[in-house]
């Protein structure tokens, strides 16, 4: 009876849900990409050659690794 109940509710919200849905999986693929790159072989081969740029970016990542945490935060927990 009750998953009858979920069933058509879930139903009827799908349309609503479905850009918290594709927003939220956006950002975890992102967070993960942001999360592999200073692993990555090409990372690491141009990190012989121009090591100050690399670590530059690889800095600079770190602030795009917390935005990416706290947009899965709030999508995660607020919303």
């Amino acid at each position: 009876m009750f998953s009858k109940l979920i069933y058509r509710n879930a139903k009827r919200s799908r349309k609503e849900n479905a850009i918290y849905f594709a927003t939220l999986v956006t950002a975890v693929a992102s967070f993960y990409i942001i999360l592999s790159l200073g692993k990555q072989d090409i990372i690491l081969f141009l990190r012989e050659f121009e090591s100050d740029a690399i670590d530059t970016l690889l800095a600079e990542m770190q602030i795009v690794y917390v935005f990416a945490l706290f947009l899965l935060f709030f999508l995660i927990f607020i919303c």
